[in-house]
This record gives structure tokens, C-alpha cells and sequence, in this order.
């Protein structure tokens, strides 16, 4: 048997040693090479490998998922666990409870990866040092932490800075603390949710939530969510979170007119009188003429607020009116745009004659029409002599 022949097989491919003979399996030299190209062909060792130092330590460097398939005798080894840990932290779930209770080896597995503290002793779920390392890397890991740390000031902040929503691992306590609301709240607007009443009803901190994340709005107290300052804020940053304003804003003009500059869609979040206001409208279908849609009935039948609408937006002619979709001018408006609209305007027009079409366009829009082809849109057919 060629040795050196079969160590540059697993040298270029690790998985080859599932298959080599008994001999191979428990040769160290192929066996590291092995695992060196990739850590899990250690479970195709002998088990006297599976119990080498030297071996063990090179397959977990490269996978420490392997630590599973070792000796108790290495598991329980702060060497061999420690490497295991740096590359996954999850691994420390195998490791020996002598060394998941090892301040050392715990603190690199949740460096690794914060939620690897689910796997530490209970005395170091309450060990500040680990747990701060823990939530730095992950601030949602702050669930495992024992719940005198979930009350720790410094414990919460670091983890709210991670990830603003850990907050709502935070003592009742802590959520009524500002200054680790208002990290969290920095950090995602949505962390708002898991503030405590009082915050949720303090202007400074819904403003600075929705400064982060306009929907936080949803989360404010109905008292905000009825505070024109609060309100107008938000909806400058999208106009969207018009939707979790109260019915009173819904229908204060300053504030729409606000939300559907910032996003026409708002339009559908504004009361039945807003829909019908002409000024209001037209700001919107000026950004978007589709969100006609969300116009009153008589609004769709308004000539000017449709020409708007269609000049922006030729699909804004399906929600206009019958009757304007019947309009000469606003037709030619729409298919100069984009000549498969045709098909949205009234039966009438959408087969025209030769004639009809002559009389129903001025000479520009006639020319324009031919020049585009637009008579193959409708299966208008035209003899030219």
C-alpha cells in the first residue's frame, strides 16, 4: 500500500476516508491529513484516534461540530473544547459540565456565538462577564441570561445596543428605564413595543422610535397616536404610518397632506372627507397616479384631479370615471403615455373606426398614433390609399 498515495487523496478530499480500510482509519498521519481538509472525517477514525490530542485538536479547528464524536477523556480537555468553541460556539454543548461551568471556555464559545450561553452552567448564566460577552455578540442571547442579570443595567444596555429588540427580555424594571429604552429604541424603533406603558405614552421616546422606524407609531399610546407633533413626524418619514394615526388625524388636512407627500399610497389611510378633498388628492395622484383608487367617487369624476392622475400614470384611467374614461382629452392623454391604456377607457373607444378615430383625435395625436403603431393595441385596421 502506498501511503504518501493515499494521504494526497484526503489531502484533496477528507471524505475519501470512509472508505479506506481499517489500517488508513487509524494511521494518524492520514487521519490528520483528513481533517485537516475537512473536520468531519474524524468520525471515520479509529476510536484511538477519535482519542488523540493532536488529532482531535486539528479537526476541531476546522469544525468543532466534531467534538461530539471524541472521547469523554477530550471533552472533558480545556485545550481541545476551547478550540471546538472558537469555531462553533454551539459545540460547548458537548463539551464535559466541568467545562461548561470554565469562565474561559464558556467566555469563547459566546464569543463565537452569544446563544451558546443556553449551554453554560447555571452559575455562569449569572456571571457578568460571560453574559455581557454574550449579548455583545448577540443581544437576543440575553434570554439565557438568570434573572438578576436581566435586571443589570449594564447587561441590558450592552444587549439592546445588539439587537433593540432584547429589550423584551428585559426585567419590567428595565423597560421602564429611559436611558435602556431609549438605546433601544436607537437601535430599532421597534423595541418600542416591549417599553412599558409610561414610555410608550412619553412624546421624547415615541419621537426618538420613530425617528429610527416610522411604524413605531403602532406601538405609541393612544394619546400620541393623537399628538399632531407625534403624528405629522412620522408620516414625514413615511407616509405609510398615517395608518396607526387616530381616526381625529386621519382627517386633519395638514397631517394627510404630509402623509401622501411622503407616500401617495397614505391616501387609503385617510378619512372619507380627505378622499373627497380636492387639494389632498391631487397632491397624491401628482406622486402616483394609481392611488386615484383611493379617491371619493366624485373625485374620479373630477376632470382636473383625472388629467392629474393620467399624466403621471396612464393606468389611473381605469379609475376614473365612466364617464371621463369617455373623455376625449384625457384619453388621448393616457394612450399618448402609453397606448395599451386604450383598453381602459370607455367600450366605446376601445374599437374605433377609422373615421371615429379621425374625428376623435386632434392631427398631433392622429400622427403620433400612426407613428406608434398604436392601432395594433385594439385591431384597428387602416387602408392607405
Amino acid at each position: 500500500m502506498d501511503i504518501k498515495s493515499e494521504i494526497e487523496k484526503v489531502k484533496r478530499n477528507g471524505e475519501l476516508l470512509k472508505d479506506m480500510s481499517k489500517e488508513l482509519k487509524n494511521n494518524k498521519e492520514v487521519v490528520i491529513e483528513a481533517v485537516k481538509n475537512i473536520g468531519i472525517a474524524l468520525k471515520y477514525a479509529s476510536e484511538e484516534l477519535k482519542n488523540d490530542k493532536e488529532v482531535v485538536i486539528e479537526a476541531v479547528k476546522i469544525n468543532g461540530f466534531v467534538l461530539n464524536y471524541v472521547s469523554e477523556e477530550l471533552q472533558n480537555n480545556k485545550e481541545v473544547v476551547i478550540e471546538a468553541v472558537k469555531n462553533y460556539g454551539y459545540s460547548l454543548q458537548y463539551a464535559s459540565e466541568e467545562l461548561q461551568n470554565n469562565k474561559d471556555v464558556v467566555i469563547e464559545a459566546v464569543k463565537n456565538n452569544g446563544y451558546s450561553l443556553v449551554y453554560a452552567s447555571k452559575e455562569l448564566k449569572n456571571n457578568k462577564d460571560v453574559v455581557i460577552e454574550a449579548v455583545k455578540q448577540n443581544g437576543d442571547s440575553l434570554i439565557y441570561a438568570s434573572e438578576e442579570l436581566k435586571n443589570n443595567k449594564d447587561v441590558v444596555i450592552e444587549a439592546v445596543k445588539e439587537n433593540g429588540r432584547a429589550l423584551i427580555y428585559a426585567s419590567e424594571e428595565l423597560k421602564n428605564d429611559k436611558d435602556v429604552v431609549i438605546e433601544a429604541v436607537k437601535e430599532d424603533g421597534r423595541a418600542l413595543k416591549y417599553a412599558s406603558k409610561e414610555l410608550k405614552n412619553d412624546k421624547e421616546f415615541v419621537i426618538e422610535a420613530i425617528k429610527q422606524y416610522c411604524y413605531s407609531l403602532v406601538y405609541a399610546s393612544e394619546e400620541l397616536k393623537n399628538d399632531k407633533k407625534v403624528v405629522i413626524k412620522a408620516v414625514k418619514i413615511n407616509g405609510g404610518a398615517l395608518k396607526y394615526a387616530s381616526e381625529e388625524l386621519k382627517n386633519d388636512k395638514d397631517v394627510v397632506i404630509e402623509a401622501v407627500k411622503n407616500n401617495d399610497e397614505a391616501l387609503q389611510y385617510a378619512s372619507e372627507e380627505l378622499k373627497n378633498d380636492k387639494e389632498v388628492v391631487i397632491e397624491a395622484v401628482k406622486k402616483n397616479g394609481r392611488t386615484l383608487e383611493y379617491a371619493s367617487e366624485e373625485l374620479k369624476n373630477d376632470k382636473e384631479v383625472v388629467i392629474e392622475a393620467v399624466n403621471e400614470n396612464s393606468k389611473a384611467l381605469s379609475y376614473a370615471s365612466d364617464k371621463l374614461r369617455n373623455s376625449r382629452k384625457i384619453v388621448i392623454i393616457a394612450f399618448k403615455n402609453d397606448a395599451k391604456t386604450i383598453k381602459l377607457s370607455s367600450e366605446r373607444l376601445k374599437y374605433l373606426s377609422f373615421k371615429e378615430l379621425t374625428e376623435f383625435i386632434d392631427e398631433e395625436s392622429y400622427y403620433f398614433f400612426l407613428e406608434k403603431k398604436c392601432y395594433k393595441v385594439f385591431n384597428i385596421h387602416f387602408n392607405f390609399y
